[in-house]
């Protein structure tokens, strides 16, 4: 190992002593150099190399290399000898290194790849792209790596083609790469009617262009432009690919939008364009009819640039009766879908607008499922586009009575949704009622996400008194059923009290409320989880001095520990207490027996006390 990393070593050494001679390095500059590389060349030799320790060593050479041209620029120098490349060809050595040894790495490659295009070296770019898809010929970055420096460095579009013909042939299932091979067509077709516009003759007294020019570097015989193609015919190419598609994928829907998408990527007002998208759309919806997948409808119909409204209508005007029902409904779900996706992103469809009042108007009468409400609530929240609420309101109305499949707590927490859409008093007052008078324990189980969600809604209405008297109708309802409610998931509970304690306080109303939460918490004693102790004892009893001398107080907080032994947070919540308390000598004896009762947790319990003492 020793022998072979100074062979290296010494081998690099006449370059850098030249550039030593030139004025670009100095030898104390060299000697760090070679000691440098001693140590990378270590790590590479090991026989478990990793692959940080070759990126290492590239990105020092690299900083080396950059700082060699920078100086040489800064010397004036004009004449380069091959020796001035000594550092590229040991990134080169490097990078061969790295790839033969982690060949089944897909980001050595592309790491290798950039570098090439970086020094424009192209006979080292198809030495490694050769070699880096002979170990990934599924990875669909390396294989378009290859066809775009074709089109784009060698500007040979027909090499570039038997490129992905090869990609195709070893990837004909994946449907990415079918998305791919269709951009690639029309991306050819657009460079070939520039092209052809170039060879087209010209007005009378200019020049015509020669017609065996090709633009391209490499020309192969039968790869001219004959200029008496039109425009329109270069459509079929594009449309082929496409049809190619739908019979490898006889049953496909969903992947259709995706497909036709990719048109967007061009001049939809261009002839031969329009010509493609047609012919692409009408089998697109024509194999949607055909498996009846109306989920996908609207995606699709959305890809064309007609009014969207008019070609939903058309659609479902010439459906077949039968289907109209449910075409109608899915239209509508992938309606609410989409536009619920448009509203996270920073550029929104400009018919969000539109699609948002079509829902409106078409949720009469539908058949749609909880969250499917709830999103469209959210979704005129989020958009902003309230001009249609009272429609909106009715119509979810009429869902809900026609729901004979929704449970209680899914109508209860649609009529909380609707909360945010316009404060209504008295039903607001009529709700808060209804959930206090539930008897029923199996919905009291299940009202957690109800709990939460209206505390949400609540607080956005903190200018309205009549938010504040239902925020502490809510919390004496939590209190009275913590035991039941804890049934569901006690985090999402903890959750719950945290927050609504959290809301009382802003109001100055939790010293009225908090008998009511004592009251539980003391009744229900180890039957509830540590957590809900902890959140009363840190937000009532610490927060109150008046509390912290209270017996009864005291005596609860020393039974915590005896009914959760093993809790380090009431261990610690005791500890915290006895220390407001100013008994410090109580708490050094509360803290050794905590360690005994917890010897496994003693490293992080000591660290806690320490942080808590020196406060």
């Amino acid at each position: 190992m020793a022998d072979q990393v100074r062979e290296t070593i010494e081998n690099s050494i006449p370059e850098l002593l030249r550039f030593v001679k030139k004025n670009i390095f100095g030898k104390e500059e060299v000697r760090e150099i070679l000691k440098i590389r001693e140590k990378h060349e270590y790590n590479l030799v090991k026989r478990v190399a990793k692959l940080k320790d070759f990126l290492r060593a590239i990105e020092y050479e690299l900083e080396l290399e950059d700082t060699r041209q920078k100086r040489f620029k800064a010397l004036k120098g004009k004449k380069i000898n091959k020796r001035d490349y000594s550092i590229i060809k040991r990134i080169i050595f490097l990078f061969d290194r790295a790839t033969h040894k982690f060949r089944y790495n897909n980001d050595i490659w592309k790491e290798y790849l950039t570098f090439c295009l970086k020094i424009r070296s192209k006979k080292l770019y198809f030495k490694t792209i050769s070699r880096a898809l002979a170990f990934h010929k599924r990875s669909l970055d390396l294989w378009l790596s290859a066809v775009y420096f074709e089109v784009e460095e060698n500007r040979n579009i027909f090499k570039a083609r038997k490129i992905f013909h090869r990609a195709m042939a070893a990837n004909n299932t994946n449907k990415q790469f079918w998305k791919e091979y269709l951009r690639f067509e029309l991306k050819a077709c657009e460079i070939l009617i520039a092209r052809q516009r170039l060879i087209a003759p010209t007005k009378s007294g200019q020049k015509a262009v020669s017609e065996d020019f090709l633009g391209f570097d490499e020309a192969e015989e039968g790869q001219k432009i004959d200029p008496s193609i039109k425009e329109e015919d270069l459509s079929s190419i594009p449309l082929t690919v496409f049809d190619t598609f739908l019979e490898t994928f006889p049953s496909e829907t969903k992947y259709l939008a995706e497909m036709l998408s990719v048109f967007d990527d061009f001049d939809r007002n261009a002839a031969w364009v329009i010509e493609a998208y047609s012919s692409a759309f009408s089998k697109a919806t024509a194999r949607i009819s055909e498996q009846k997948d109306w989920g996908n409808l609207l995606l699709v119909l959305l890809t064309n640039k007609s009014d969207i409204f008019e070609l939903i209508d058309s659609y479902v005007k010439n459906a077949d009766a039968e289907h109209k029902e449910d075409i109608s409904n899915a239209l509508l779900k992938a309606g609410i879908s989409f536009a619920n996706q448009e509203v996270q992103k920073e550029e929104k469809d400009p018919r969000l607008e539109k699609i948002t009042n079509w829902i409106i108007e078409n949720l009469q009468g539908r058949k749609l499922a909880k969250d499917e409400v709830i999103q469209t609530i959210e979704l005129i929240l989020n958009t902003g586009f309230q001009s249609n609420v009272i429609t909106l309101q009715a119509s979810i109305d009429e869902i809900c009575k026609n729901s004979a499949n929704w449970s209680k707590a899914d109508k209860l927490d649609v009529r909380v949704a609707l909360i945010a859409l316009g404060i209504d008093k008295v039903a607001l007052l009529a709700l808060v009622s209804e959930l206090r008078k539930e008897k029923d324990k199996a919905l009291i189980q299940s009202s957690v996400p109800i709990l939460s969600r209206l505390l949400s809604q609540l607080e956005k209405f903190s200018g309205f008194e009549v938010a504040s008297d239902c925020i502490s109708q809510l919390f004496t309802h939590i209190c009275e059923h913590l035991n039941s409610l804890l049934f569901s998931d006690h985090t999402k509970v903890e959750e719950l009290l945290q927050k609504i304690i959290s809301s009382l306080k802003e109001r100055n109303l939790l010293r009225k409320q908090e008998g009511l939460l004592w009251n539980a918490v003391s009744k229900l004693k180890h039957m509830i989880p540590a957590s809900i102790h902890s959140i009363f004892v840190r937000e009532v009893i610490l927060a109150n001095e008046e509390h912290l001398n209270n017996k009864q107080y005291l005596v609860y907080v020393k039974n915590l520990t005896n009914w959760f032994p093993k809790s380090t947070d009431i261990w610690l919540t005791r500890l915290n207490y006895h220390k407001l308390r100013g008994e410090f000598t109580e708490c050094s004896r509360i803290f050794e027996e905590c360690l005994r009762a917890i010897p496994s947790s003693s490293e992080s319990l000591t660290q806690e006390y320490s942080k808590m003492m020196a406060i």
